[in-house]
């Protein structure tokens, strides 16, 4: 199934690391205890940064919710980097930068009646150096460092089609929030912005090209959802939106430890 393959994705992208991490030890013929640290668990970061869809069927298939809305307003930024041992505890080490955006719904094409939106986004990632953590000049800093390259803040007052996962399946606080109660994107691109005339443009940088998507306008997503409501995603290659959509390219993608990414 589609959604097993994209976790077995993620998966693969952790044992690289372990691999990784493994090559670069120093042989030695001295008995030392070893010791692992735990790798943080980056909850917004399993949603639209890591996979790239191929298709509209693909997005509408692996959404929790699909809505047209409306961004109204900015909330707060939340760290959502999670200690892996409690998922409920923040991560002791880093600190993963999420802006939430508050967003009115026009309509639901996929999921739970709702008339409200909390929709985060992932900008940055910094180091824990002292108990306090960042301070927010230092997180303003990273913000402004990763905008434009790593990811395209959402405009207020602008009508999207959002296609979303809910944050976390654990319910856990996350700064007085519900993390069952949160979205993210679920893949790339996640978000369309909506034209006068019902164009659906997107926002990403992951493509490095956005003319290669098919034009859609809003009218025919529908059509689209019916298609994958039965539960069952088919890949047609006449509706790709790349035909190289995979792997995306190398550059502009989130730096990752050891200067990997999840794509070989």
């Amino acid at each position: 199934m589609k959604k097993a393959h994209n976790f077995a994705i993620l998966i693969a992208f952790f044992l690289l690391l372990a691999l990784n991490a493994c090559s670069n030890a120093t042989p030695t013929n001295l008995a030392i205890e070893e010791q692992i640290t735990p790798t943080p668990i980056y909850t917004i970061e399993t949603h639209s940064v890591q996979i790239v869809a191929s298709s509209f069927q693909e997005l509408a298939y692996d959404s929790d919710m699909i809505v047209v809305g409306q961004v109204v307003s900015e909330e707060k930024i939340i760290n959502t980097a999670r200690d892996p041992s409690d998922l409920t505890q923040p991560d002791h080490q880093l600190f993963g930068i999420t802006q939430f955006y508050s967003v009115t719904v026009e309509s639901v094409l996929k999921g739970e009646p709702v008339t409200s939106l909390l929709v985060g986004q992932h900008q940055g990632c910094l180091e824990i150096t002292s108990d306090a953590g960042p301070t927010s000049d230092e997180i303003e800093a990273e913000i402004s460092r990763n905008e434009q390259i790593t990811f395209i803040p959402l405009s207020l007052n602008t009508r999207y089609l959002f296609f979303l996962g809910i944050l976390d399946r654990i319910s856990y606080d996350l700064d007085g929030y519900q993390s069952t109660d949160l979205y993210a994107g679920v893949l790339e691109p996640w978000r369309f912005r909506i034209t006068s005339d019902e164009f659906l443009i997107p926002e990403t940088h992951l493509f490095g090209r956005s003319s290669c998507l098919l034009q859609e306008t809003l009218q025919n997503i529908d059509v689209i959802i019916i298609d994958v409501s039965d539960g069952v995603y088919t890949p047609d290659n006449n509706n790709v939106f790349c035909n190289d959509a995979y792997p995306p390219p190398a550059t502009n993608f989130p730096e990752l430890p050891g200067g990997l990414t999840p794509y070989p």
